[in-house]
């Protein structure tokens, strides 16, 4: 049984009126789902952006390796569990640099969801400065983020980058 009725089967819809014929360059798999390339998931120049940064957040993750939710929250916090990421405590969406150490903090998968979709884990990072709201972004920036005091330079330089000197 296929889920289709006789009429489906046959190519024609349920009032005896050809079915749409579906025009793709895609095919179809065994299960009757697409195969291919499908969407890109980042527009190239998405993805230009995120090679740039990726040596400062490589560089972050040799800086803190360990989840910061857990490391602030201790027993008040759920336990750890997956990989760790960088978060941004002002989120991308809403503004926020993704290349600023100020605005990086490492988490592992469990606590990156539990921030942003528990209201429990969303005022503990709030509270925490693991979660900044948008309207108040640049101005917590300016402060030094998660840095307190210090500029994107002095941060860049605490976790290890050294800036270029031009000659």
């Amino acid at each position: 049984m296929t889920g289709f009725s006789k009429a489906d089967q046959l190519g024609r819809g349920s009032k005896g009126k050809k079915a749409v014929e579906r025009r793709s360059s895609r095919r179809l798999g065994s299960s009757g789902m697409a195969v291919g390339d499908g969407l890109r998931p980042f527009s190239e120049r998405r993805a230009a952006e995120m090679k740039a940064e990726s040596p400062v957040r490589q560089a972050f993750m040799r800086y803190e390796r360990k989840c910061q939710f857990k490391a602030l929250g201790g027993f008040a916090v759920p336990p750890c569990f997956g990989e760790l990421h960088i978060h941004e405590p002002w989120t991308r969406g809403g503004g926020g640099p993704t290349d600023d150490p100020r605005n990086m903090a490492v988490s592992c998968d469990f606590h990156n969801g539990w921030c942003q979709q528990s209201s429990e884990g969303r005022e503990f990072a709030y509270a925490n400065g693991l979660l900044v709201h948008d309207y108040e972004g640049e101005a917590w920036l300016r402060a030094g983020g998660r840095f307190p005091g210090k500029t994107a330079e002095q941060a860049l330089e605490h976790i290890g980058i050294r800036p270029v000197e031009e000659a």
